[in-house]
């Protein structure tokens, strides 16, 4: 009777450790993150953004975005020169998590075909950091960039 108890009283801890290990930002995320921005619809990558105003992004091109605003609008001006995107998420990928803080860290296979059907291939490194919102997950800085020679 005394185990059947103990079971009885263990479970809630057991169910909730579990599901809030299920929120946590991983490697899948990650991969959802790239895939949404496949899309060439920034919205479907909004839901994984911060849309604070003051928030950073670099990216490959231009050099700075300051807010999602601007950030998401700048990727529909270059969306527009693209038929196509695909990112793939590198081997290396990692995530550390430090309490409501979070950043991941990865190389990138950025593939694109443009209105002209003209193919590229980029290698660029990716590193994210992520903020404890409530129950979300949500990027508050982004920084891509390529090697030089590149």
């Amino acid at each position: 009777m005394k185990i059947v108890i103990l079971i009885f009283l263990l479970f809630p801890l057991f169910f909730f450790t579990t599901n809030a290990q299920k929120n946590k930002p991983d490697i899948t995320l990650m991969k959802e993150i790239n895939n949404s921005w496949s899309t060439l619809n920034p919205t479907n990558a909004s839901k994984y953004y911060d849309t604070s105003s003051i928030n950073v992004f670099y990216d490959v091109t231009p050099f700075k975005y300051v807010g999602w605003k601007s950030y998401s609008e700048g990727a529909k001006e270059y969306f527009k020169t693209l038929s196509s995107m695909k990112y793939t998420v590198g081997e290396d990928a990692i995530v550390h998590i430090n309490g409501n803080f979070a950043y991941g860290t990865s190389t990138l296979n950025q593939d694109t075909v443009d209105k002209n059907q003209k193919k590229d291939s980029l290698e660029i490194r990716w590193t994210v950091i992520l903020e404890k919102k409530e129950k979300a997950w949500l990027i508050v800085h982004e920084h891509l960039s390529i090697p030089a020679g590149n």
